[in-house]
């Protein structure tokens, strides 16, 4: 009788740890498919324009990285064909890309991994501009005496506003954490179609972080309805601006940023 019963204990026992093993290994499972530490590193990003019936494929945004995970070259179809970033010294990042034609260099001299004077030099037909930047982000800029003023909210950007009225801005701060490698918000940017506006904001050192401050969460212009969604370990999928009052500068009522990692 008393071998019985401990044979019946043993198979409880036995019965116990099996399914704590079968638990385990279930939760182990399911946290690896939803592990969010998975890289947050931008392979590409795809851009379509058009409506609410249709969305037409435009151009991709395809990105490379050095031995030090720094940006070494972004390159698209469409508007431009490639920007290449290069890094010669400590503290220094220069990088170049075609502007309405005009092949634009730019040299930047960096604190704390931040720029804070950077010079776009034009080709033998244009003169060189010096633009200078604070803590946060442009602060003035000397050639063609524009001046951008940036505000901030609980470490969000909140408008900019620059002394030639052409590039007012006001923003509301998502709840999306814009904690990729490369700052998201400077995507609709890309598509602006008023003359000079990606030379004049800095598009390409915006992107890498190299100039200004980036803020904590997608910050959403008041001229955009935003709208996102996510693949299936959380990282954000895909950015659809929609337009709320169309305009001849904007090709398209809907654009869409369509992103991928370099792990899938």
């Amino acid at each position: 009788m008393l071998t019985i019963c401990i044979m019946k204990r043993q198979n409880l026992i036995f019965a116990f740890i099996f399914s704590l093993g079968i638990i385990s290994f279930l939760s182990v499972s399911c946290s690896k498919d939803d592990d969010p530490k998975l890289s947050k590193v931008i392979e590409s990003i795809d851009i379509y324009q058009g409506t609410n019936k249709q969305q037409n494929y435009i151009t991709t945004m395809k990105f490379l990285y050095d031995s030090g995970g720094r940006l070494s070259q972004m390159s698209m179809d469409s508007p431009l064909s490639e920007v290449n970033y290069g890094y010669p010294a400590n503290n220094t990042i220069t990088y170049s890309f075609s502007s309405s034609g005009v092949f634009v260099r730019v040299a930047a001299t960096m604190e704390e991994g931040k720029a804070r004077s950077c010079t776009f030099f034009g080709d033998k037909n244009e003169s060189d501009v010096l633009y200078t930047y604070d803590k946060q982000y442009l602060d003035k800029s000397k050639g063609d005496g524009l001046t951008m003023t940036y505000e901030w909210k609980n470490g969000n950007l909140k408008s900019v506003t620059s002394s030639n009225r052409l590039f007012d801005s006001k923003y509301t701060s998502s709840s999306v954490a814009n904690d990729y490698n490369l700052d998201l918000n400077v995507l609709p940017q890309l598509i602006d179609g008023r003359a000079g506006y990606t030379t004049a904001m800095n598009t390409f050192g915006q992107l890498i972080g190299v100039l200004g401050t980036k803020s904590k969460n997608i910050v959403e212009d008041t001229y955009y309805i935003y709208n996102y969604s996510y693949d299936e370990h959380l990282r954000l999928k895909e950015i659809v601006l929609r337009i709320k009052e169309p305009s001849s500068m904007i090709a398209a009522d809907i654009y869409s940023f369509r992103i991928s990692y370099s792990n899938k």
